[in-house]
């Protein structure tokens, strides 16, 4: 596997040289194009651009790729208070690459495209799926219990919503545990003339003190479930077939993504409630 780690302005000047286009939201840092004539003096000393000023092969791949993938999976985590990380894994039929961004350096790697559902999962961490068991509730009713009140107030809304008594206390249990990290993963996929389709949900993933869990919304109800590295390769598998499906092609070949996936208020419902899609 080939990696790289480079400065801001590196990565800024070598998306220019490429003619790559606009940056994804994801990899997206701060620019100055006066800084390129220096980034470039940093890359030749690097070797990173040979003498004749050609940016070297598995950069160039790994770049463009990011750029103009048939696929991909992004990430924003927040592993701890005040800090953000943020993942692109995009592929096409030949290759994979994925590029990291922690506010400070953006790490590339140049990767195979039936290791990218893997290269997401690795980007959490290991973390022991958490106590308590799966439990789908209607939306709107979760949407009314984060309003707040008292643990009872929130059972009786969830109660009222349709839960049974005990998938309510349940569910109260997976998202009042105290938080350590949490993110969301999306995914996207373009079509035969280009145009990029994001899939029509999203996976909100959450450690706590109990373990890890994720979040998902699909058909109105929304699923909380403690989650192992194998279901979330799974999940994210089915992601990146729902962004397929609304593209209109046909769903990645699971020979090609093999598993080898800010808080409004004090509420434990409200904590888990505030994440919404990113585009």
């Amino acid at each position: 596997m080939w990696t790289a780690m480079l400065q801001p302005a590196e990565f800024n000047a070598l998306w220019r040289r490429l003619n790559l286009g606009e940056r994804s939201l994801v990899l997206n840092p701060p620019d100055a194009t006066d800084a390129d004539q220096q980034a470039e003096a940093e890359l030749r000393k690097r070797c990173l651009i040979d003498g004749d000023g050609r940016t070297i092969a598995s950069l160039s791949s790994a770049l463009r790729t990011l750029a103009r993938p048939t696929w991909e999976l992004d990430l924003r985590w927040a592993p701890e208070v005040g800090a953000e990380y943020r993942v692109l894994v995009a592929a096409d039929n030949e290759t994979a690459a994925v590029g990291s961004w922690d506010r400070q350096v953006i790490r590339l790697a140049q990767v195979q495209p039936e290791s990218m559902i893997k290269r997401m999962v690795d980007q959490l961490g290991r973390v022991s799926p958490g106590h308590g068991q799966s439990v789908s509730v209607p939306a709107a009713a979760l949407d009314r219990a984060a309003s707040g009140g008292s643990a009872w107030d929130i059972e009786r809304t969830l109660v009222s919503g349709g839960l049974s008594s005990a998938d309510a206390s349940t569910l109260i249990g997976m998202f009042g545990a105290k938080r350590l990290r949490a993110g969301q993963i999306g995914a996207a996929a373009w079509d035969a003339g280009g145009t990029r389709h994001r899939a029509p949900w999203v996976l909100t993933v959450f450690d706590t003190v109990r373990g890890r869990y994720v979040m998902y919304e699909r058909r109105s109800m929304v699923t909380v479930s403690p989650v192992s590295r194998e279901q979330l390769s799974l999940l994210l598998t089915e992601l990146l077939d729902s962004a397929h499906h609304t593209a209109q092609i046909p769903a990645v070949h699971r020979a090609v993504i093999q598993t080898q996936s800010p808080v409004r208020d004090n509420s434990p419902i409200a904590t888990s409630v505030a994440g919404e899609e990113q585009s």
